[in-house]
């Protein structure tokens, strides 16, 4: 789940897709396309909205080491993509939900939670 907000005054954004790295797997990215409400967001109108993770995200401590401590990268792309935001967060993979609240260049503020499935 995910809430991105425009707080840009000079206009319309529009987000494409994230693009999520985890910590030990270097090589490896996740290419997550927004919904298509997501896709664009005039001054001051948020979104929220849920992101499926293509063939879900599998990790292992032996990859990441200490899972109550492993850094995640998300970056926010529009469909030129060029890049619109990024976050690196040190985050604990054994809670059940972790949420990324983020106010990135362009004045964007997004919300990013993760839920496992049990």
């Amino acid at each position: 789940k995910y809430a991105i907000k425009n707080n840009n005054n000079a206009g319309t954004i529009e987000p494409s897709y994230f693009l999520i790295m985890v910590e030990g797997y270097d090589d490896f990215e996740k290419k997550v396309p927004l919904s298509k409400d997501s896709q664009s967001l005039k001054a001051g109108l948020a979104v929220t909205s849920y992101a499926i993770i293509p063939n879900g995200y599998a990790y292992s401590e032996l990859s990441t080491g200490d899972l109550s401590s492993v850094d995640i990268t998300i970056i926010l792309y529009d469909e030129s993509d060029v890049e619109m935001a990024l976050i690196k967060k040190s985050v604990n993979l054994e809670e059940p939900t972790m949420e990324f609240a983020i106010e990135w260049k362009w004045n964007i503020a997004i919300n990013v939670e993760k839920r496992l499935r049990m």
